[in-house]
């Protein structure tokens, strides 16, 4: 879950150029598929396990025993990489150096410091 906070940092400038539809669509897609692949075939037939002293211990009975961290991880990277593709996008057409981009350092205040 480390990767939600540098996601959510960055949150506020680009929230409203994102397509909201279409990261619902895409992370309903994702899930489907992680849901199909995890719990009707990798889990039970055994080929992908979860370390039980690394993971929570909260489960979804009805999907083979799935760890809800799962499903917790696919979400987060959809939602971190449209976050990090739309600050990206965002620097890009700033046309400004990175770093004072995305900390707001102008080059003569790092050199007095």
């Amino acid at each position: 879950m480390t990767a939600l906070v540098p996601g959510g940092g960055f949150f506020g400038e680009p929230r409203r150029f994102i397509n909201w539809c279409a990261v619902s669509l895409t992370l309903f897609i994702i899930l489907l598929l992680t849901l199909f692949w995890e719990a009707t075939l990798a889990v039970p037939y055994g080929w992908q396990g979860y370390q039980p002293k690394k993971i929570m211990g909260l489960f979804i009975g009805a999907w083979a025993d799935l760890p809800i961290e799962a499903l917790c991880i696919w979400i987060a990277v959809t939602y971190v990489t449209v976050i990090v593709f739309e600050i990206m996008k965002l620097l890009d057409a700033s046309q400004e150096p990175v770093r004072q981009g995305l900390l707001g350092i102008r080059a003569q205040e790092a050199a007095r410091k």
